[in-house]
């Protein structure tokens, strides 16, 4: 099992870099941006949905930086190594799918709340909202049952400390408000 808290590049990966590469340079373009969207697939593919975008960001400048087949490691080390806009005033955290068969669902919950530490210190007056991980394969299945499992403590996790938690598939859900 690899340690969902100690961050990792995918440098050896071009084309992974080359997004990275693009991100660094959409914060110093877009210093009016005030959402960032973070993490895996889930997130990069928003780009595809833009009456999604429109309807639950209108009015708001976003940046999508998801990457595909990104784990929860490979974000925390963009966190680390990216200086976000300053105009930011919201970051959604969606990633942890590409961890469901390496890593148990407390870990990856570990790892999830990991990140909204290290985005609080470097950000401390940006709003992070966590969401629930998406379900996996259309019937019942282990990644199904481990989903569900990540999602039930992360919330638990959430409520606890005060963070905001999206459930995204029945809608939001305030963290101890």
């Amino acid at each position: 099992m690899q340690s969902l808290t100690t961050p990792i590049s995918r440098n050896a990966k071009i084309e992974w870099y080359e997004k990275y590469s693009q991100q660094r340079s959409l914060c110093y373009s877009h210093t009016k941006a005030d959402v960032l969207l973070i993490g895996d697939s889930i997130i990069a593919n928003f780009n595809k949905c833009n009456d999604v975008i429109h309807e639950y960001f209108n009015g708001h400048q976003t940046l999508n930086f998801g990457v595909g087949r990104d784990k929860i490691q490979n974000v925390l080390w963009r966190i680390l190594n990216l200086d976000l806009p300053p105009s930011l005033r919201f970051i959604v955290l969606n990633c942890g799918t590409n961890n469901i068969l390496h890593n148990d669902p407390e870990e990856i919950v570990d790892g999830l709340i990991n990140i909204y530490v290290h985005i609080k210190r470097k950000y401390k007056k940006v709003d992070v909202l966590i969401s629930s991980l998406l379900p996996r394969d259309k019937k019942e299945s282990e990644k199904r049952s481990l989903i569900h499992l990540v999602n039930e403590c992360l919330k638990k996790e959430c409520f606890k400390n005060s963070i905001t938690f999206i459930e995204l598939d029945s809608g939001w859900t305030m963290g101890g408000s």
